[in-house]
Order: structure tokens, then sequence, then C-alpha cells
């Protein structure tokens, strides 16, 4: 059974035969407005733009293990552990907000470092035992919201 187009059909491929032919001619157009020193400069950013490309794809794949992940040393994972864990390992991940040195609200009064509050919290990429922090009184709210728990 043969298929006969309709006349709003015919136009319609007529309509983007004409777009493809004026698109063309006014890229041809542009070009032509262009010194040689542009396009020369536009055939240069195109290479680097390739060569960047390149240098990505061989960098990712230089930093992949036989199963196809990174490592923690190639991630650049900060966790304390072997060179050669697989980064989504869930020990290489951090979960949690473990500051070590937590900036206190500028307004807050000084206090003696015995009226500090002791926060704790276990987190999987600290293996070992709980993560302590001695925190300002009037921060134990945030820091409780965030997960610590008394100490």
């Amino acid at each position: 059974m043969a298929e006969t187009t309709t006349d709003a059909e015919k136009a319609a491929a007529e309509a983007n035969a004409a777009q493809v032919k004026a698109d063309e001619k006014a890229a041809k157009a542009a070009q032509a407005e262009k010194s040689r020193e542009q396009l020369a400069a536009e055939r240069a950013a195109q290479e680097a733009d390739d060569a960047r490309a390149r240098a990505a794809e061989a960098a990712e794949t230089e930093g992949k293990t036989e199963t196809g992940s990174a490592t923690v040393a190639t991630a650049g994972v900060l966790a304390p552990l072997p060179g050669d864990t697989d980064a989504a390992s869930p020990r290489a991940l951090k979960l949690g907000n473990d500051p070590a040195n937590p900036n206190p609200l500028p307004d807050l009064p000084e206090v003696p470092d015995a009226s500090r509050v002791h926060l704790t919290r276990t987190t999987p990429d600290v293996p070992g035992g709980p993560v302590e922090i001695f925190v300002h009184p009037n921060m134990v709210g945030d820091y409780l919201r965030a997960g610590w728990g008394r100490g």
C-alpha cells in the first residue's frame, strides 16, 4: 500500500527544506564576514576544547580501579583509610558535621574551658569510637540539631 502525503505534509517538508537552506546561507555569510584571524582563533579555541576533553577523559580513565570506580587516593578523600579503598565505600563518605575548630558566634561571651559542654557523635568515617567536642553553652542547641549528642 503506497503512502500518500497530504498537501499540508508537502508544505511542511518544503518549509523545512527552505529553512535548512536559509540556515546554511546565514552560516556561510557569517563566516564570510569574519577575518582570517577570527577564523583561526575559532579553530584554535575548538582544538583547545577538544584537547581538554581528551585530557579529562584520560585522567578519568587513569583514576579508575579494576572495578571501574575511583580509589580514596585518586579521589582525594581525606578520611584515614588505605589508599586503595574504593571511594564509594561507606567508610570513605563524609556523612556528618564534625567541625574540628567551630567558629563561635560573634556575640558570645568568653567562657572558661571548664564550662564548655562535652558533645559526641559516632560517624562511620572515623573508626575507633565517637568524635568528641567541647562547645560553648549557647551553641549546644545548634550542635544537637546537627546530630551531636551529650557526652
